[in-house]
């Protein structure tokens, strides 16, 4: 009995140090990310999903049979959950927008598209007569040139 409760004590040790390890890489990773995408954040992250759309299960991250879930959850050699490092979310971020070029710059790319794109463009060269001030900041200026790569880019796919 005594050497069961030791095992069981030990497993149950192990299991809250991986989770504790676990939740603090994804919030050093997350934070780098948040640093390197800025407001693009939420964004990115939501595109890497998208990927998974046509894959088996979905992307439906509770589903454990899902190819996303399975994915994502799994572990690198180093024993860290795939879906947390950041090289692996700026790679499948980066196909995610390859696929689908919108994601990155606008709230709903799925469901407006180009469309979506152009009409915050509109928004934004509305800002020149409105609020020049505000136009001409590096903000606004690096979203505009974001969108019109994108958009430019999204017309030139087959």
């Amino acid at each position: 009995n005594a050497a069961l409760n030791w095992y069981f004590k030990n497993q149950e040790d192990a299991a809250a140090q991986l989770d504790e390890a676990d939740e603090s890489f994804k919030a050093e990773a997350n934070q780098a990310l948040k640093e390197e995408w800025g407001p693009r954040f939420k964004r990115m992250i939501n595109g890497v999903s998208t990927l998974f759309d046509i894959a088996p299960g979905g992307a439906d991250p509770n589903n454990e049979q899902a190819l996303f879930s399975r994915l994502l959850g799994g572990r690198t050699a180093d024993g860290k959950m795939i879906g947390n490092d950041p090289d692996v979310m700026r790679w499948l971020a980066g196909l995610a927008n390859e696929r689908n070029p919108m994601m990155s710059v606008v709230e709903d790319a799925g469901a407006g598209g180009v469309a979506a794109g152009e009409t915050r463009l509109r928004d934004l060269k509305a800002l020149r007569q409105t609020d020049p001030k505000r136009y001409w900041s590096k903000e606004v200026q690096d979203e505009e040139l974001r969108l019109i790569g994108a958009i430019q880019k999204s017309k030139n796919r087959p």
